[in-house]
């Protein structure tokens, strides 16, 4: 890239899915994201299905064993690179330039905070030093 590619402004959001995957649903989330200028997105609450955003790439960590994970949308003119899906389905990491990106989709509710601490006492920073 260009020095002045790397001076662009890119915008950055995250979103969670909710599992909302009807056809309708899907295109209203594609649709805010183009109108509000997103550039790069980072999915939580995602399933096993591959989204066909048409101004977008996608990329699902799904894990097969909890049936929820985390994914990265990014427009397809974003120098999106070195994309990272940690084993466990929750954790994904990419490169802007020289910028890392990571998203997290953590466990919720009392039952599973267990869970939940050591994704962040132990996946979590273990991965980044990894990374």
């Amino acid at each position: 890239m260009a020095a002045k590619d790397q001076k662009r402004t890119y915008g950055i959001a995250t979103y969670n899915l909710a599992s909302m995957f009807n056809s309708t649903e899907v295109r209203v989330i594609e649709d805010f994201l183009v109108w509000e200028g997103v550039d790069i997105v980072i999915l939580t609450e995602t399933t096993n299905i591959a989204l066909t955003w048409q101004d977008y790439k996608y990329i699902n960590n799904f894990a097969v064993t909890d049936t929820r994970g985390a994914g990265v949308a990014w427009r397809k003119d974003v120098p999106l690179e070195h994309i990272r899906l940690h084993r466990n389905g929750r954790l994904l990491a990419a490169n802007l330039f020289d910028i890392v990106i990571i998203g997290v989709y953590a466990q919720s509710g009392t039952a599973r905070h267990i869970q939940r601490d050591r994704l962040f006492t132990e996946e979590l920073s273990t991965w980044i030093h990894e990374i």
